[in-house]
């Protein structure tokens, strides 16, 4: 059956959406799953299981680059209010800020609406 679906035209891509689902679903180990498609369908299927790992890998990039995305843009508004607040931010300050982690921004954004100084936000 997974031959006939190799022969497709986009057969390589479905089995490595089908490899994927069974990687991801099931407790299988993928040096299991690998040496069964390429005992059973070659070198096509070892193409497959690349375009399987390949994917995750893009996949794995874009998730790090969106949580990344997000911490910036949430440390440039936290700039933004801070400076709003305070008046202009040294560069130490500013420094820290776009360096610290996403649950230390948060942390930040909430004292920022209570503290009555900068040091108290950022303590």
């Amino acid at each position: 059956m997974l031959a006939r679906v190799l022969q497709e035209s986009r057969g390589r891509q479905d089995l490595a959406l089908l490899l994927q689902y069974v990687l991801q679903t099931t407790p299988v180990k993928p040096t299991d799953v690998r040496q069964l498609i390429e005992g059973h369908l070659g070198e096509a299927g070892k193409e497959a299981y690349m375009l399987t790992g390949a994917e995750q890998l893009v996949e794995q990039g874009r998730a790090e680059g969106r949580t990344e995305g997000r911490t910036e843009c949430r440390a440039e508004l936290l700039l933004l209010l801070l400076g709003n607040r305070f008046g202009p931010l040294d560069a130490p300050t500013q420094e820290r800020i776009r360096t610290a982690s996403f649950a230390q921004l948060e942390q930040w954004a909430v004292r920022m609406l209570t503290a009555p100084t900068l040091v108290d936000v950022l303590r």
